[in-house]
């Protein structure tokens, strides 16, 4: 005569792991992608595009929503808010935030003529903006601080 053990519980439900280890695992690795990228400013690849710490965090969104998927309890919601957060912020930093802005159609322009300006160059000799004007537009650059 077999008897079954008292232990032995065939419901599939309460042989689910725990959602801890990938709730925070899928935290844990899109932080440690959003602050690597800071890190990593000096590779090219990285600073041109940022795609590889971007995917890493949308890796981590997903092990977070996995750990959601498992048990839906605080844990791995508040992982996947987490995650989610972070990579949103990550995204509109770089790829919003970041795109080129449109050149603006329309240049602040003042004739040279509207106004004197002599300087004294590094020759000792009077320049005057009047004389450049001729040769084309003209851009002044001002330097603060010491020679």
């Amino acid at each position: 005569m077999s008897t079954a053990p008292a232990n032995t519980n065939t419901d599939s439900s309460a042989r689910r792991r725990s959602p801890w280890p990938l709730a925070l695992g899928g935290a844990a690795m899109t932080i440690a992608a959003g602050v690597s990228f800071m890190f990593l400013l000096e590779v090219p690849f990285i600073r041109n595009s940022g795609m590889p710490n971007f995917a890493l965090m949308v890796l981590g969104c997903l092990l977070a929503i996995a750990a959601l998927g498992r048990r839906p309890r605080w844990p791995g919601a508040f992982a996947t808010l987490l995650s989610a957060g972070f990579t949103g912020l990550f995204g509109y930093g770089i790829y919003l935030h970041g795109l080129p802005q449109p050149a603006n159609a329309t240049i602040a322009s003042s004739s040279p003529t509207q106004f004197e300006l002599e300087l004294i160059d590094s020759d000792d000799k009077p320049v005057r903006l009047r004389d450049y004007a001729a040769k084309g537009p003209i851009l002044l650059v001002f330097y603060r601080g010491f020679w």
